[in-house]
């Protein structure tokens, strides 16, 4: 029914790369995995109701394409607790008392011969003084927790 493959974070000497990426694959077509999908981040209030609406919309033109479809949760603001349990421990020290936010970007891609694959890149920032971070934060990489609370929520979903 499911399987879950999450790619561990690097050291420190390779955080300038592409952050890691979570994936699984499910049995259910694209339609039901995205609708699941949406389901959870509205739950988890991850995607406000209005986006949640937009991406049915999306999605079933997906679907009647037999396309990828891609969807990015809203801005979610964190405390500094949430960051820290969010990011790999050699990161921490880039953490203050202001906390942070992060954005999940999850793509589906139907396969053939049924199913679908299911990608998630999450974006976790970290609130830094402007003169630091003319964005007002910094990018930090996730150590998979958000990712695999997502699948298993999935996995809940699916019965698996």
């Amino acid at each position: 029914m499911l399987s879950a493959t999450a790619v561990a974070a690097p050291s420190s000497a390779q955080e300038r790369e592409p952050p890691p990426q979570a994936v699984a694959v499910y049995q259910q077509g694209l339609g039901d995995v995205a609708n699941a999908m949406t389901a959870i981040l509205v739950e988890r209030n991850e995607l406000p109701a209005s986006m949640a609406e937009a991406y049915t919309t999306h999605v079933a033109a997906a679907v009647e394409a037999g396309e990828t479809t891609r969807m990015s949760s809203g801005s979610v603001a964190i405390g500094r607790a949430e960051l820290e349990r969010l990011i790999p421990a050699e990161q921490q020290r880039y953490l203050n008392a202001a906390g942070g936010r992060y954005v999940l970007n999850v793509t589906m891609e139907p396969m053939e011969g049924g199913g679908t694959r299911v990608t998630i890149v999450p974006t976790i920032i970290a609130t830094v003084p402007e003169a630091y971070g003319p964005m007002g934060g910094r990018v930090l990489r996730s150590n998979g927790t958000l990712e695999a609370e997502i699948f298993e929520a999935m996995a809940g979903r699916f019965g698996g």
